[in-house]
């Protein structure tokens, strides 16, 4: 007999003692109802399987925000930090982990960044004001060091563009940094800085929560389309196989939302692969510090998936022979100073089961919407105080611990 493997023989294992142990507990409670009631029976079948669970759902989001970079994952001046400056420690914790997928630099941090200002010999970089975080950016760690960190942890980059106060040739220029071998400006400029192989960076974020007046950059959402479309059209001169997602709406209490979504996908709709959609629960105004009631908000946000999707639709149909767009979208609770962003995306493919995401337990509800394939990225695990190093404030009454969590999901 061929041997079973260890990991279907433990799933196997905990279903035959599920069934068995619910098996138990069923007749028991049968034996305490009244004979003219029928007891309610469950009936596990693993080898049912309604949608496909991806990997990519356990993703992460690292932003220039409070600690989370900055002895948070590097610190070259700790006792912990390995010969790049990067903490073993939580290097090591991390590819536990198994990370599959990580979005940096932002965030609200991203549109107001000038990559280059992190890149090349780091005695040359500049110290300037962070303005979205009210903060001094060293920018000892940029996109070389984030690559190569990632490298470190075996996950997979998605790098957000500024579009903010930066130009659609801004992140063309950084596509071609990164993604180009040679014989190019920004690609030589890139082995001038000691690394000749490309990073190969497949996943792009064209800029983040752009409908926010909050934002640097700010626009309207037409404004913002024909600026994702332009973006988009000049990286995938570049290099035409990358995947590319644009700003959705950051929430349904913003009073642009839906309406903001319709606007940027008839602007940019044949140009980009997903939308993201965003939203923050929290267990305090929206549950009154019920746990119960803060565990079902999960299905608040089945209902915008299905929301964003329909505006989705509603633009594809008025589109000649336009495909599915991936569609990406961002659910958040923070609670326990942890800050968990999801978000979700829409790609052109052929048909494919995928699965839907449950905020309140971090796990994934397969099979909620067939349609869709989920796909995460988290923040950092670095839970620290965090303190602006300009004012000397800890707002920790309004900003969240560094501890993010950014889900990554698509509809095909």
């Amino acid at each position: 007999m061929a041997p079973l493997p260890r990991r279907r023989f433990l799933s196997q294992a905990a279903a035959a003692g599920a069934s068995l142990s619910l098996g138990g507990w069923f007749n028991r409670v049968a034996r305490a109802l009244p004979e003219n009631v029928n007891p309610a029976r469950l009936i596990l079948d693993p080898s049912r399987r309604l949608a496909k669970l991806d990997r990519h759902l356990f993703g992460s989001f690292l932003e220039h925000l409070g600690r989370a970079v900055y002895h948070g994952i590097y610190e070259p001046d700790s006792k912990w930090a390995d010969s790049n400056g990067f903490r073993k420690d939580v290097a090591e914790e991390v590819h536990k982990l198994g990370v599959p997928i990580v979005r940096y630099p932002g965030g609200n941090f991203v549109s107001g960044y000038n990559w280059l200002d992190g890149v090349g010999p780091k005695k040359d970089r500049p110290r300037v004001l962070d303005r979205a975080w009210d903060s001094i950016e060293t920018n000892q760690f940029g996109t070389n060091e984030f690559i190569e960190w990632c490298r470190l942890v075996g996950t997979e980059p998605l790098l957000a563009t500024n579009l903010g106060t930066g130009t659609a040739a801004n992140a063309a220029a950084l596509v071609e940094y990164c993604n180009l071998e040679k014989g190019t400006r920004w690609s030589d400029l890139r082995r001038q800085h000691g690394l000749e192989k490309p990073h190969q960076v497949k996943f792009w974020c064209l800029g983040n929560e752009m409908d926010g007046p909050w934002q640097i950059g700010h626009l309207a959402a037409r404004e913002y389309g024909l600026k994702a479309a332009d973006a988009a059209r000049q990286m995938r001169a570049v290099d035409p196989s990358v995947q590319l997602i644009a700003c959705g709406s950051s929430g349904p209490f913003m009073p642009t939302y839906l309406e903001w979504d319709r606007e940027v996908l008839e602007e940019c709709y044949n140009d980009v692969d997903a939308i993201s959609l965003h939203r923050y629960f929290s267990n305090s105004s929206e549950t009154g510090g019920d746990s119960a009631k803060f565990l079902a908000l999960n299905l608040i946000m089945d209902r915008q998936i299905e929301e964003i999707a329909a505006v989705c639709d509603l633009v594809r149909g008025r589109k000649p022979a336009a495909s599915s767009i991936h569609f990406s979208g961002a659910p958040t609770a923070s609670g326990w100073r942890a800050w968990h962003n999801w978000s979700m995306s829409l790609r052109r493919s052929s048909p494919t089961p995928t699965a839907s995401c449950a905020r309140a337990s971090t796990l994934p509800i397969p099979g909620r919407f067939s349609t869709r394939e989920v796909m995460c990225s988290t923040l950092s695990p670095i839970r620290r105080p965090m303190t602006c190093p300009r004012s000397g404030r800890s707002p920790t009454s309004t900003w969240p611990g560094p501890s993010t969590l950014r889900l990554e999901g698509r509809r095909f």
